[in-house]
């Protein structure tokens, strides 16, 4: 198949590609990366620069460059720069959906699917013909619960006892009201952070898109049901969010958790 795959250029999205090659390797990958997921907040909030910093700063301008100017490839996976190289992807940063060129360079491409994990644009009109059976995307939350961005810390801030992903169709101009194709539902672990939560979800997620591509791939269909239950919408956290999240013992990034991840990338 041709599988048009959009996704975030930071760690995680960094992580599913590597989890995600395999698979992808057995067909036509045209990628395409957005640089943030949602739109631009308000305000600048500690807690959230400390999350991004270590999801996109720390690997993409520090730690990747030196291994690529090295040359090193010693870890379990790859940067995003030497996975384009190896695989022959071809790689387009995406600033709009509505850039100039992109839709008709998608379109000579002609995906017969779309998969999108962390993308930080929403496919509406044209984008949604794009490819003949349609575009999955992986929400890194419980749907239709935990609709929007940021859905694990809004889990975590709610105390909930679990949390997970969500693999759904994208058919129309909304957001995370697809139908859903596979729910997965972990437990919180008490004492880890938002970061490693988050991180978590990815290898259950990429083993569902796996299950999704090897389905159409032979000529089935997915199982696809409605979302069931009270929807809600969430947006970016304010500062009275983070500061409840921080006093409820809540804290964004194990550092042993984390350097036992960017470590697979190589030392």
């Amino acid at each position: 198949m041709r599988i048009a795959f959009f996704t975030n250029r930071d760690l995680y999205g960094c992580m599913v590609l590597n989890l995600l090659q395999p698979v992808l390797s057995q067909h036509e990958v045209w990628i395409g990366y957005s640089e943030r997921v949602g739109g631009n907040p308000t305000t600048s909030l500690p807690m959230l620069d400390v999350l991004r910093f270590h999801e996109q700063t720390l690997p993409y301008e520090i730690l990747f460059p030196k291994l690529e100017a090295a040359r090193l490839a010693t870890g379990t996976w790859l940067t995003f720069n030497q996975l384009i190289l190896q695989n022959n992807w071809q790689a387009t940063a995406i600033q709009s959906l509505a850039q100039p060129g992109l839709l008709p360079a998608v379109q000579t491409f002609a995906p017969d699917l779309c998969i999108s994990v962390r993308f930080g644009k929403i496919f509406k009109d044209h984008w949604l013909k794009i490819a003949r059976h349609g575009i999955l995307n992986l929400h890194s939350g419980l749907l239709p619960e935990y609709r929007g961005v940021l859905a694990t810390f809004w889990t975590l801030l709610q105390q909930r006892s679990e949390y997970g992903c969500t693999l759904h169709w994208i058919d129309d101009n909304s957001i995370d009201t697809g139908l859903t194709i596979e729910t997965i539902r972990l437990p919180i672990m008490p004492g880890k952070s938002l970061f490693s939560h988050i991180a978590s979800l990815y290898e259950p997620g990429v083993e569902a898109i796996g299950r999704a591509i090897k389905l159409i791939a032979s000529g089935q269909s997915l199982p696809s049901i409605e979302q069931q239950g009270t929807p809600q919408y969430f947006s970016y956290p304010q500062a009275d969010d983070c500061q409840r999240f921080l006093l409820q013992g809540g804290h964004i990034i194990d550092y042993a958790d984390y350097t036992a991840l960017v470590n697979r990338f190589g030392s």
